[in-house]
């Protein structure tokens, strides 16, 4: 259940933390289940999220809250202000959203491959599990999952462990949680961060903001700063088999917990980011669901 109203335990916590007469206004729900808050004082604008109904353990909460503070002492998420039991307290930025509709013309691939190459050289994050852990424990409470995600999973993880250089993740690049500024970009929502794979990053973005896969090369040139070697493409052929499987994954625990029912057939991945341009209207879950495994099976074709 997504929480709609002020709790006596979030009014005391923004009251501890930002005094009184504040104005505290809903903003639309995170497709996680996370509730947020507008908070402002004085002028000053705040953002409040309150985990989701899936949300994991007080260990998990303190890996979260770890990696927002190191990023934001580099400049890569707003400043924390509080972090505690899945409810955190931030300050607001006043950025837009990267996507696939984003003008080419100010280089947003170059700005993303800056701002990822900052946080994966930085300083280590805690470790987190892996994506097959997440989807096994995924898989627990969501029966009949697509086998196809779990099998690829399994099958990717040992080559890429073998290949991997771990750093600083976030884990959870889609567009909603990247804003942009005239001045830098930001990353917001880390609850999925830790020490990781740095090409799951860039895979994410792959799904998430280049069109096809030019763009993706050019993403990866970009990152790296020279064209990638033949170990660094394999490389980020797996990372994007793991990164098409979580977010299917994902896209199936969003219909579940939003009531809607899965579907059997519908358009592929680019039919869909197009349509959604061209009508302005959102993806549904069920149907991003549909279209990822589509992408994965093609990929693995």
């Amino acid at each position: 259940m997504i929480v709609r109203t002020v709790t006596d335990e979030i009014q005391q916590i923004l009251e501890q933390t930002l005094g009184a007469g504040l104005s505290i206004a809903p903003m639309p729900p995170g497709r996680s289940g996370a509730s947020l808050w507008s908070v402002e004082r004085g002028g000053e604008r705040f953002v409040l999220r309150q985990a989701g109904p899936q949300a994991r353990g007080q260990a998990e909460a303190q890996r979260e809250a770890c990696c927002m503070r190191l990023a934001a002492e580099r400049g890569l998420a707003p400043r924390l202000l509080y972090a505690r039991a899945g409810i955190t307290l931030m300050e607001w930025v006043a950025g837009s959203s990267i996507s696939r509709g984003t003008p080419r013309e100010t280089d947003p691939l170059g700005r993303l491959a800056a701002t990822l190459r900052h946080l994966h050289q930085g300083p280590a994050f805690p470790a987190g599990p892996s994506l097959l852990a997440m989807f096994r424990d995924l898989e627990r409470h969501l029966p009949g999952l697509p086998s196809i995600l779990g099998r690829t999973l399994e099958e990717t993880t040992g080559p890429l462990a073998e290949l991997s250089q771990p750093a600083p993740c976030h884990l959870d690049l889609n567009p909603s949680n990247i804003l942009a500024t005239d001045e830098r970009i930001y990353l917001v929502d880390w609850e999925l961060a830790a020490q990781n794979e740095p090409f799951l990053d860039l895979a994410q973005l792959g799904i998430w903001i280049c069109r096809n896969r030019g763009e993706r090369e050019e993403l990866l040139h970009k990152y790296l700063q020279q064209a990638p070697e033949p170990i660094q493409n394999r490389r980020m052929q797996l990372a994007r088999l793991q990164a098409l499987s979580f977010y299917a994954s994902a896209f199936h625990l969003v219909t579940r917990l939003q009531g809607r029912q899965l579907i059997q057939a519908g358009a592929d991945l680019d039919d869909l980011f197009a349509e959604m341009a061209r009508s302005g209207q959102p993806f549904t879950p069920e149907a991003m669901a549909l279209a990822l495994v589509q992408e994965l099976q093609r990929e693995l074709e």
